[in-house]
């Protein structure tokens, strides 16, 4: 016996469970599909019987929660991909590795993502957004100035900005 909103809580069930290591399992089509049918079914009886009854109120509510579920799963996966992207060199010729199983979808959110990365990238063609975000280990930062700023004055005296 199934009870409302089973399917849904399955699909959050895996996300958590794979997420130490953070692990991106294969898309299930299935239970997102099941969770479809299930929510439709729920809306289409309650918005039939037009009352405010109880049954009603729990199909709405089963509804909702379901759709949060999917959404949640949806979210996590992309984050997942996202991440695993950015650890993995995050560039234009960058391969996920075999344990990595996006659905159609999530390789066409992929490429636009991409997309969308390589176009800031383009502004700024020096700058390296997949390298590692730790500090520098030296004292001293170049810094690269765009425009003439003149002298200015730090805590270790003034400087020349050109």
């Amino acid at each position: 016996m199934s009870f409302y909103g089973d399917h849904a809580l399955k699909l959050v069930k895996e996300m958590h469970r794979t997420r130490d290591p953070p692990q991106i399992p294969p898309y299930r089509t299935d239970l997102v599909r099941e969770t479809l049918v299930e929510s439709n079914h729920l809306w289409t009886s309650a918005n039939l019987k037009k009352t405010h009854s109880a049954q009603s109120m729990l199909g709405v509510l089963s509804v909702k929660r379901s759709k949060r579920c999917v959404l949640a799963y949806q979210r996590e996966r992309l984050n997942r991909l996202i991440q695993t992207w950015w650890e993995h060199g995050a560039s234009t010729t960058t391969v996920l590795p075999q344990s990595v199983h996006p659905s159609p979808l999530e390789d066409k959110f992929m490429k636009g993502y991409l997309q969308l990365v390589t176009d800031y990238k383009g502004k700024w063609l020096d700058i390296d957004l997949g390298a590692p975000l730790l500090p520098p280990r030296d004292v001293f930062a170049e810094i690269r100035v765009l425009k003439d700023c003149g002298e200015r004055m730090t805590e270790y005296g003034p400087i020349q900005v050109h």
